[in-house]
């Protein structure tokens, strides 16, 4: 800026390299009191840092000023050290690591993600907002899944994400996979309501199976958990009670299962007792097929519930009045199954609805008791995540509101 009085003028202006511009010109007039903004371009050739100057001289009397330039310059680069990846030959799934180098003079940040769903990223080092130096590696353990396939052609990406959007590299990731023979299975416990007093059997069902005949499963064993103190077990169900000992107890059972790959398993033999509550969950707490590695067994629990005693005021269970009209919703919490035992319903319907705690509904139905006047209803809610629901049920008139809880 020139700061004087008069007029005044840039005589000339000499730059020090020739990769350096600047809008300064000779003979571009300078007002007295105003800032004059210029620019200065530098057009490097390779990597590397900048000291450079600009001399400006002002007429009159030659005033000589000079003007020190300094930077650095950078380049963004990355290279993929593997760009391709064969994993050979797959059993259901494989594991691998891949790995890309920051080949330029700046530091990036990289992020690396999968562009198939059957292909994901385990870990990576450093992480998607950390810092990659120059000459560094990023180093990624991925895992890829056959999922029915034969064969896998699957890309792996990363992007370098600053100091600025970058290079976009890509893996691919090859492989055969084989076909392995997988065993699977439901096993499902039922659940079923019963009278004090009462002798009845639970089935355990083998519901839903694949791979039992080619890998010869026949023999299973499993741990099952209730709660003595509502119901006793007879014949072939042991009785776990303990002196002293309260709360639910274990038994294992055992048994062949014959040529059918759905059917019954093993038929429960309880006596339903007046114990502190009216209901007991039976859990499966494990299964398995006895000499078989990898199976993969969806165990799904039951529960029994005792029907002709009720609350009455403090923690006793007595005989229920006449029309005996009442509502149970079990077990709780739920895992798989959500069972809805309506007694005294006659012949009226029932209508219910099962929503999330923002109020969406999941599940809704109407429905009609059979002959006896009573229902019961099973709701399969194993897709639906841990957390409190609601289940209303509108029956007789009266609506009813009970929360459920369902965990995982």
């Amino acid at each position: 800026s020139f700061d004087g009085t008069g007029s005044a003028s840039i005589k000339s202006v000499i730059v020090g390299g020739p990769r350096i511009t600047t809008s300064l010109t000779p003979g571009l007039a300078l007002t007295a009191g105003q800032a004059q903004q210029f620019t200065v371009t530098w057009t490097p050739v390779a990597d590397g840092p900048l000291i450079d100057s600009i001399v400006v001289v002002f007429d009159p009397c030659d005033v000589r000023r000079v003007i020190r330039l300094q930077g650095v310059r950078t380049s963004i680069a990355l290279r993929a050290e593997n760009p391709t990846v064969n994993l050979g030959t797959i059993t259901n799934s494989a594991s691998g690591r891949i790995r890309f180098t920051n080949t330029g003079t700046d530091t990036i940040t990289v992020g690396i993600s999968s562009m198939s769903s059957t292909t994901q990223i385990d870990k990576a080092v450093p992480g998607s907002l950390e810092p990659l130096l120059p000459g560094a590696e990023l180093v990624a353990d991925f895992s890829t899944f056959c999922k029915g396939r034969t064969s896998v052609l699957d890309t792996v990406q990363a992007t370098v994400l600053l100091p600025c959007i970058g290079p976009q590299l890509q893996t691919i990731i090859s492989g055969t996979c084989t076909v392995a023979n997988v065993v699977t299975s439901t096993v499902s416990i039922d659940s079923v309501s019963a009278k004090t007093g009462e002798q009845f059997i639970v089935p355990v069902r083998l519901t839903q199976s694949q791979g039992l005949n080619a890998a010869n499963a026949t023999s299973w064993r499993a741990t099952l958990t209730y709660d003595p103190a509502v119901i006793v077990g007879r014949a072939n169900t042991t009785d776990c009670w303990l002196p002293n000992t309260p709360g639910p107890c274990s038994i294992t059972i055992q048994g062949t299962r014959g040529a059918d790959t759905v059917g019954t398993l093993f038929a429960l033999n309880f006596t339903a007792v007046l114990g502190s509550i009216d209901r007991t969950a039976l859990k499966l707490t494990d299964f398995q097929w006895i000499g078989i590695n990898g199976a993969v067994i969806d165990r799904r629990d039951g529960a029994v519930t005792i029907s002709d005693i009720c609350r009455e005021g403090g923690d006793r269970y007595l005989i229920p009045k006449k029309n005996g009209f009442g509502i149970v919703v079990y077990p709780t919490p739920a895992t798989s199954d959500l069972t809805i035992d309506v007694k005294g319903l006659g012949n009226d319907a029932l209508a219910w609805t099962l929503t999330n705690m923002l109020g969406e509904v999941l599940q809704s139905g109407t429905e009609r008791a059979a002959a006896g006047g009573d229902l019961r209803r099973t709701l399969d809610v194993g897709a639906f995540g841990a957390g409190t629901y609601t289940m209303t049920v509108n029956a007789r008139g009266v609506v009813t509101t009970i929360p459920v809880l369902i965990q995982r």
